[in-house]
This record gives structure tokens, C-alpha cells and sequence, in this order.
């Protein structure tokens, strides 16, 4: 993941942020700013008509920090959220690509055909986009809709921080080792240029600018066994028999502060808040505008 967006890095981890405290920041001064708020909303006090709520003034930058990390052009998610209104690849009327994977389980699931498209205008209930924000997926057989977004990797457990160690121990070889025990925790990309399995590859693809890390091949030029680091030039992604002397080792422990790791791994997003959630779903409701 690029350094640049370790200042994301929320505390604890997983949590979303709150707005608990610009709420008792900002209430004494409600009274005097209504009138102001008014006065703002109408030409006739000398400003523009406010004119609802937009993808570039309003909802941009929800997603600007957490979902085009991954969803920009040329990403095997296939999901395009750096250009939303691309009809093939973006969100406004673009497909559903999991209900195209799996278009026998969508209908079990939805017989009434809600969530076939990402976003569709005036209708937040039937965009998957919602879904995915509220994690309204139960009603999708076998994970096929996906995990919640923004996505929320879970940390290394201790029996794999355990496998990775030990095949950095047993010198890195592309092995069966590897194959039974530390592929899977980085997982793999599948048919459709999907991501279902792994903790690691959502972002760490080939092409991949985060931060030129391909762990779909880990053993090539861009991946992780004798290649130095982007961040650290005095450190080595694996160092074969040597899981201390290992950036990986030290970014998945995370037990060293930023300044000298960068963000740990998996890196997780904030989720939105109810309050930023209800700005998409009016965004959404007033015909996802630009």
C-alpha cells in the first residue's frame, strides 16, 4: 500500500471514525449559524442556489481515500470509482459484475432483480452500491456479493504470521510450503479478474501501484524474495533464511510505528459513517448527478 495514505490509518484499526466531537464542537454555535445557513441556501442574499447534492462536490471525496486505492482504471476488480460514470466499467448504470459472475444465484437471491447495477439513479434500494456500504449482502449465496466496503482486511492470525515466518526461515522457495501454507494467506487472483480469497492481493496486484508490489507473483521481479523495499532502500522485502531482516516480517507484525514502517499490513479504510452513507444514498436519490 503507497506510505502516502498511511495518515488514513484509523485507531483502533477497525474502526470508523466519529463525529462525536465536531457535533459538541459545533452545537453552541447553531443558533447564530442558521441564519447564515438560510441566507446561503437562497440567491437572493447575493449567493448561488444551493443545487443538491453531487458526485464531485459531495461524494468524491468520501471515496477519494478509500475505494479508488483499488478501484481505478486499469484494476482487475474491474470497478472503476476514479471515473463513476463510465457505463462499462464505473458505478452509475454500470453492471453488477458479481450478479454477472453468478447470475443464477442473483436471481434465487433477488428474484425482484435489485442490485444487477451498481448505481441506479433515483433508486438507492436497488443499487449494489448501498449494499455494499450497509453490508445488505446476506440474501447472496456463498459470499458472491463480496465483502463490505470499504474493504476491511483482517490482521494476520498468529498461525499465519507463524507460516510466513517459517517459510522465510526454510529460505523462501517457491515450494509446496509456500503452496498449502502461505499462498492462500495472500491470496490469488481468480477467474474474471475477481479477488475471493487472501488478504493481500486485493491491492498488491500486477500493475498494481501499491507500492509496485505483485503478490500474485511473489517471486518475480516486482514481488517480495530479494527485491528492496520502496519505502525502506536499506531493507529487502524477504530476505531468504532471515525473517528479521524481512520488511515483510516487520509490516505484518505491526509492531513498530509508522514513521519506520510505513502503514502495517493488511492495511484496512475507515468505514463511512452513517452520515456519509446518507449523503450517497442522496446523491443517489436525486439521480447520482456529477
Amino acid at each position: 500500500m503507497p506510505n502516502h495514505l498511511s495518515n488514513l490509518w484509523s485507531s483502533p484499526r477497525r474502526s470508523a471514525r466519529s463525529n462525536e466531537g465536531a457535533t459538541k464542537f459545533f452545537a453552541p454555535a447553531l443558533p447564530m449559524a442558521l441564519p447564515l445557513l438560510a441566507c446561503l441556501t437562497v440567491s437572493a442574499c447575493g449567493g448561488e442556489e444551493d443545487n443538491g447534492v453531487t458526485y464531485d462536490d459531495d461524494v468524491r471525496v468520501l471515496f477519494a481515500q478509500r475505494c479508488t486505492t483499488c478501484h481505478h482504471p486499469g484494476s482487475p476488480i474491474n470497478v472503476d470509482i476514479e471515473n463513476p460514470f463510465n457505463l462499462d466499467t464505473g458505478l452509475v448504470y454500470a453492471n453488477n459484475t458479481w450478479a454477472e459472475e453468478w447470475p443464477d444465484d442473483y436471481a434465487t437471491a433477488y428474484p425482484d432483480g435489485r442490485y444487477t447495477k451498481n448505481v441506479v439513479p433515483g433508486d438507492p434500494d436497488s443499487s449494489f452500491l448501498m449494499a455494499k456500504l450497509t453490508d445488505d449482502l446476506a440474501g447472496i449465496p456463498d459470499n458472491h456479493g463480496g465483502s463490505a466496503m470499504p474493504l476491511q482486511v483482517p490482521v494476520l492470525t498468529a498461525p499465519e504470521l507463524a507460516a510466513v515466518e517459517q517459510w522465510i526461515t526454510n529460505g523462501a522457495q517457491n515450494d509446496a510450503f509456500f503452496t498449502t501454507n502461505v499462498k492462500p494467506i495472500f491470496g490469488s487472483e481468480e477467474s474474471g479478474g475477481l479477488f475471493f480469497n487472501g488478504k493481500c492481493v486485493f491491492c498488491h496486484y500486477e500493475g498494481s501501484e501499491n507500492p509496485g508490489l505483485d503478490l500474485n507473483d511473489p517471486f518475480g521481479p516486482n514481488g517480495l524474495v530479494n527485491v528492496k523495499t520502496t519505502y525502506r532502500g536499506d531493507y529487502f522485502r524477504v530476505v531468504p533464511g532471515n525473517p528479521d531482516e524481512s520488511f515483510l516480517m516487520l509490516k505484518v507484525r505491526a509492531q513498530q510505528p509508522d514513521s519506520v514502517i510505513g502503514a502495517p499490513m493488511p492495511y484496512s479504510f475507515a468505514l463511512l459513517t452513517e452520515r456519509q452513507i446518507d449523503i450517497v444514498r442522496q446523491w443517489i436519490v436525486e439521480g447520482a448527478r456529477p
